[in-house]
């Protein structure tokens, strides 16, 4: 689930750092959610790195008044650097905020808050709302370009 092979490539016009989303088939949302980016282009083949790789780092706003936070990663992701006093909620939605890829695009929803180690700032984990190992097909943003 860390990384997915797409049949696209260069000659489909994909480029390294290229935002990976889904459209969810639920009727809860139908708002682009982002798994991951393009890491590696092949003639007619690419490698999405997603947000399940430990690896993976990115700038991410929490909520409705866009607190800024780093996601990190991993089987479980997670976001830290929150800081301490900010007011964050369980279920706030995580946003992309990274400037390499579109602003605002919903990553998961905030859980199990806590503080962290060195008790400077607050962590949390971030539950998406699909199973990374039954997705079947994703799309490249491929017009966005970097401000």
């Amino acid at each position: 689930k860390n990384e997915i092979l797409v049949s696209a490539g260069a000659n489909q016009g994909i480029k390294t750092g290229e935002a990976a989303i889904i459209i969810p088939d639920s009727s809860t949302s139908s708002s682009p959610i982002f798994i991951g980016k393009i890491e590696r282009v092949f003639e007619n083949v690419s490698q999405v790195e997603t947000i399940f790789d430990s690896r993976f780092q990115s700038a991410v706003r929490i909520g409705k008044s866009g607190i800024n936070a780093l996601l990190k990663g991993g089987d479980e992701p997670e976001l830290s650097l929150i800081p301490k006093d900010a007011n964050i909620a369980q279920g706030d939605v995580v946003y992309s905020a990274s400037p390499d890829l579109p602003y605002g695009l919903a990553i998961g929803s905030v859980n199990n808050i806590r503080i962290s180690s060195n008790q400077l700032f607050q962590e949390a984990d971030v539950e998406t709302s699909y199973n990374p190992n039954e997705l079947q097909s994703l799309l490249i943003i491929t017009n966005y370009h970097a401000p």
